[in-house]
C-alpha cells in the first residue's frame, strides 16, 4: 500500500506472521506486507497499523485463509 505524508510515519503488525517493509519513514512510500504461509486450515487475523504525528492511527485487518482441507 501507498503512505502519502509530510511528517514522519510508523507502521506495524500484530501479528510476527506479517511484516511491513519499510516499518517506518518521513514522506510518501510504498509499504509491502510479507506474510508466512498459514499452516492452519483455518484463517487468521492480524492489524496493521500506520501511524503519525498529529492523525490518529490508522489499523488495517489482513485475514489469511488457511490450506484447503483434502479429503484421502
Amino acid at each position: 500500500f501507498t503512505i502519502q505524508s509530510n511528517s514522519t510515519w510508523t507502521v506495524s503488525s500484530s501479528q510476527p506472521w506479517l511484516v511491513p517493509t519499510p516499518q517506518g519513514g518521513t514522506g510518501n512510500a510504498t509499504v509491502t506486507l510479507t506474510a508466512s504461509a498459514n499452516p492452519a486450515t483455518t484463517p487468521r487475523e492480524a492489524t496493521v497499523t500506520v501511524a503519525a504525528n498529529g492523525v490518529p492511527n490508522q489499523p488495517v485487518t489482513v485475514v489469511q485463509q488457511g490450506v484447503p482441507v483434502t479429503a484421502v
